[in-house]
């Protein structure tokens, strides 16, 4: 590992100082479960079963058009 920022070091000792030794914990990355979902839960059952009917070769076509190379 390398150096560690003095100001980093710095917001860590008033985090420590502040809250204890449970504010170094780290939070958690990204979003909750279900935030800024596009789809509510029927929708994206009823996609489900639409794309489930796809053949590969289909689903294949598809991605390239947008632009997604198969590898």
């Amino acid at each position: 590992m390398g150096p560690v920022n003095r100001t980093s070091v710095v917001n860590i000792c008033k985090r420590h100082d502040k809250a204890g030794p449970a504010a170094l914990l780290d939070a958690p990355d990204g979003r909750k479960i279900g935030d800024g979902r596009a789809l509510d839960a029927e929708e994206e059952i009823v996609l489900r079963r639409l794309l489930a009917e796809l053949s590969y070769r289909t689903v294949a076509r598809y991605l390239a058009r947008w632009g997604y190379g198969t590898r």
